[in-house]
């Protein structure tokens, strides 16, 4: 989840309001250069806005929309003359909510998006903005050649390689951990440095590389529990019925493990396969009485004995069950959420069902529901005849009251 500046106990006064309630909340939008210097504070201009974040793959990326109130056309997304064009290429968006609970008795800023601006629009006394992930910034061409030397260690290189596209080395927050590049990796003219370099070699480092909503750079330990559980029912936290799919992830539906090999030329090996009663699991897709099995190969060197190799195992199919289950519903907003967290899903007809948190929206507004399993299409605000078609400013915190509503959390 998003990290706070916050010791334990504000952690969970945090988490206990957002549960809840009652609260005030906020949006929290600035207009940044790119460079991260302050341009203008947008946040009492915002009528409507979310952010959408996915992860496909290993990748996890975030996109940003905005609705703002602009009757003197102040917001720098173009030019008084239509021939100035757009002036909003050098420009990023920093977009979070301010936050206040009983429990905690002070405002936060949860930030949840900080990344460039991609697109503007103008319509009547609104402004439409929309913003891209840092990882863009980051796709720039090499132009000159160079190439990236076996033995570098991988967190120097991926550190050099967004140091090299412009980012600022203290929002490159990185663990000192080992591993060095097997390999020298060449970059030709035309290369990025975030598809040639940093994104696999985040991904050997077997961690999750993502710009989160500060706009730094981070690899984190893949999550493996799950960090919220939503509930229906009477005070739960569940407002649409979840609609259940299973993705057969490519036919994967167990997980064979080969570890270090020995002088004998046997190596240690550990085989798991999806419980019977799971819909993609090979008995379940049997044909004529004969089991459909398809195991995802994971070799390690470093595992040395059954117990290491179980274990491994048993990791990887858990994460495997996770990822081919998509659960789709309208949920509490938890604005502490990020892709690749794990979350849960529990309810008298589903059971417990646990999912890799792949694709979702988080709202800037009050009294906008979170979207789990789909990004939903933001809906432009309606023009008010009485007011000449000026949609009114928020100029005060909405107060949000969920005393009824109930978020379990599994340490």
């Amino acid at each position: 989840m998003i990290p706070m500046p916050l010791d334990a106990d504000e952690l969970v006064a945090l988490h206990d309001d957002m549960r809840y309630g009652p609260y005030l909340m906020q949006p929290s939008v600035q207009m940044l250069d790119l460079d991260h210097g302050l341009i203008s504070d947008l946040s009492d201009r915002v009528v409507d806005g979310q952010v959408d974040c996915k992860l496909e793959g290993k990748i996890a990326t975030r996109s940003l929309s905005l609705t703002l109130v602009d009757p003197a056309r102040e917001v720098a997304i173009d030019g008084e003359d239509v021939g100035d064009g757009a002036l909003f290429y050098d420009k990023m968006i920093s977009a979070g909510i301010r936050f206040k609970g009983p429990r905690l008795g002070r405002w936060v800023r949860i930030p949840i998006f900080c990344g460039p601006m991609t697109n503007g629009g103008r319509s009547g006394y609104t402004a439409q903005v929309t913003a891209q992930g840092k990882e863009r910034l980051a796709t720039g061409m090499v132009w000159d050649a160079k190439n990236v030397t076996a033995g570098t260690k991988k967190v120097t290189a991926i550190s050099d390689a967004l140091v090299a596209t412009g980012e600022d080395p203290a929002r490159i927050q990185l663990p000192d951990i080992p591993g060095k590049i097997p390999n020298d990796i060449l970059l030709e003219r035309t290369d990025n440095e975030w598809a040639s370099v940093v994104v696999p070699v985040s991904a050997s480092t077997n961690r999750q590389g993502l710009y989160d909503g500060r706009g730094d750079y981070r690899l984190r330990v893949w999550p493996d529990d799950p960090a919220v559980v939503f509930t229906d029912g009477n005070g739960g936290t569940i407002l649409t019925h979840p609609e259940v799919k299973y993705d057969q992830y490519a036919g994967w539906n167990g997980v064979w493990v080969k570890g270090q090999r020995k002088p004998t030329g046997k190596r240690v090996e550990s085989v798991l396969w999806l419980p019977e009663n799971h819909p993609c699991s090979p008995w379940s897709r049997k044909r004529g009485g004969v089991p459909f099995r398809m195991a995802y190969v994971v070799t390690n060197s470093k595992v040395r004995n059954q117990a290491e190799a179980d274990d491994l195992a048993e990791r990887y199919l858990r994460r495997l069950a996770r990822e081919i289950v998509n659960v789709t519903a309208d949920v509490m907003p938890n604005w502490l959420l990020e892709p690749g967290d794990v979350i849960a899903f529990r309810t008298l007809e589903l059971g417990n069902i646990e999912q890799v948190l792949s694709e979702f929206s988080l709202p800037l507004l009050p009294g906008v529901s979170m979207s789990v399993g789909a990004t939903k299409v933001l809906q432009r605000p309606i023009k008010n005849r009485r007011n000449g078609g000026r949609t009114a400013r928020p100029t005060t915190p909405t107060r949000h009251h969920r005393s009824s509503m109930k978020e379990d959390r599994v340490a």
